[in-house]
């Protein structure tokens, strides 16, 4: 499924015309916690500018913005928010794609570790988000 979405997003971007302004930026992180061990992952934003702004006008863009983790605990999480936007309103996806193993060691200070349960959390979802903006009057 990831690839599919992975393809879809690289098929839409080579797309899009050339002449436009594209803005392109990936950050590359490290992190480290406890629960999870040491974490590599990567943000990354896209934005194509589908008309160019005016003085008294934005133009209409569309942004894609992503990020994925992976844990040397086998934890990994993958998002994506592609974003269309006009002057007058704005539509967004979030699509996430979770599997992130885990030890859960029961409840109370008194837990014993040697009865812990491994399970794994898996999650996918898909939101959608539609903002309009509010008009403004002209009359002064």
């Amino acid at each position: 499924m990831k690839h599919r979405i992975l393809t879809l997003l690289l098929m839409l971007t080579a797309c899009l015309p050339l002449l436009a302004q594209n803005t392109f930026s990936a950050y590359p992180y490290l992190a480290y916690s406890g629960e999870t061990n040491l974490m590599v992952g990567a943000f990354s934003f896209f934005r194509h500018e589908l008309d160019p702004p005016s003085p008294f006008q934005r133009g209409r863009d569309l942004s894609v913005l992503g990020n994925t983790i992976y844990s040397l605990n086998n934890q990994f999480l993958f998002v994506v928010i592609p974003q269309y936007r006009t002057e007058n309103w704005k539509l967004a996806w979030s699509l996430i794609f979770q599997d992130w193993p885990d030890t859960y060691y029961g409840t109370g200070n008194f837990t014993d570790a040697d009865h812990a349960e491994d399970f794994t959390s898996r999650r996918y979802a898909v939101e959608t988000q539609i903002e309009v903006a509010p008009q403004v009057s002209a009359d002064l």
